[in-house]
Order: C-alpha cells, then sequence, then structure tokens
C-alpha cells in the first residue's frame, strides 16, 4: 500500500504534516492572487480538483481574490493546447 505524504496512520502528527502542506496555511494579507486555468479533459489533473481547490481553501473568506477559468474539452498543459 502506498503512503500519502508518508503518512501510514491519521492522527495529529498526519493532520500537522498536512496542515504544513497545505496552501491556505500560509494565506494572508500579502498572498496574492490566484488564477486557476483547468481543462475539462485534463486527465493528469482531474478539473474536479481545481473546483475543490477553490472551495476548500476559501479564498473569499480570506479575502484573496480568486478565478476559475474553465477551459471546455482542455487537456493537461499550455502546451498540449495546441496540439488539440
Amino acid at each position: 500500500m502506498k503512503s500519502f505524504f508518508e503518512i501510514k496512520q491519521w492522527d495529529a502528527a498526519a493532520m500537522a504534516k498536512l496542515r504544513e502542506a497545505s496552501p491556505s496555511t500560509y494565506f494572508g494579507h500579502q498572498t496574492p492572487p490566484f488564477l486557476f486555468i483547468q481543462g475539462t479533459a485534463d486527465t493528469a489533473v482531474p478539473y474536479e480538483q481545481a473546483t475543490l481547490a477553490v472551495e476548500l481553501f476559501q479564498f473569499k473568506k480570506a479575502r484573496i481574490p480568486c478565478e476559475l477559468i474553465t477551459v471546455q474539452e482542455g487537456v493537461h498543459g499550455v502546451i498540449n493546447q495546441e496540439k488539440v
């Protein structure tokens, strides 16, 4: 079985490790705006991960400008867009 962030059991130490790895831990008044550009046909990073990130990181609550641009049928990576 593979581990996630070398976490073998979900305890307080595991949660602390995840909190430390989360970008939202470091949000503050100097955090720049975020821009997500995500294709709906991306097989490397599912589109749902972008929408989930926008929701879970709570940009609005932190008053950090955030925009998600959806590229219909877009694949992973700008370099690949010309091949579609």
